[in-house]
């Protein structure tokens, strides 16, 4: 796990101070940012602890960094849009498409996935067979794909 930390120092400390910055920025006082920032990195402690992490493509684990940064700064921009009094229609655009782009990337990466104890589906009988494994995560990646994609298509139906 310390060879994890050390090698993603940088990384870590960039994904931490964007979370923090957007959770100020969107207005939420000081509780906000703590519980963004504490999922934050708890999220990435116990990724860094599974020692199958390591075989994880480099694209799987910038996902990993990047989902908590990304999910924080799309709410405080929905945040700010919906203090400013704004159509409340433009939020809910934003949410949609912001949702659906996050759910159409996690679906074209699922599938490449290896079997780990942190990442992906984690059910007993996907953990027992590799096999299991990379069927759940093909089939879920399509699922994931056509939410993303009805997402978006919502956001612009409202």
């Amino acid at each position: 796990m310390m060879e994890m930390i050390k090698k993603n120092w940088g990384k870590i400390v960039l994904t931490s101070a964007v979370v923090l910055a957007a959770s100020l920025a969107g207005g939420y006082g000081w509780v906000m940012p703590v519980v963004m920032l504490t999922a934050h990195l708890l999220c990435l402690l116990s990724a860094f602890g599974d020692k199958r992490i390591h075989t994880q493509s480099r694209k799987a684990l910038d996902i990993l960094f990047w989902i908590m940064p990304v999910g924080s700064v799309l709410l405080a921009v929905i945040s700010r849009i919906s203090e400013s009094g704004a159509d409340d229609d433009l939020a809910s655009l934003i949410m949609d498409c912001g949702l659906g782009l996050l759910f159409l990337i996690m679906g074209n990466y699922m599938h490449k996935i290896k079997q780990n104890y942190s990442v992906g589906i984690k059910l007993p009988w996907t953990l027992n067979s590799e096999e299991n494994w990379n069927r759940t995560h093909r089939v879920a990646s399509w699922l994931f794909i056509m939410g993303g994609a009805i997402f978006v298509i919502n956001g612009f139906l409202q």
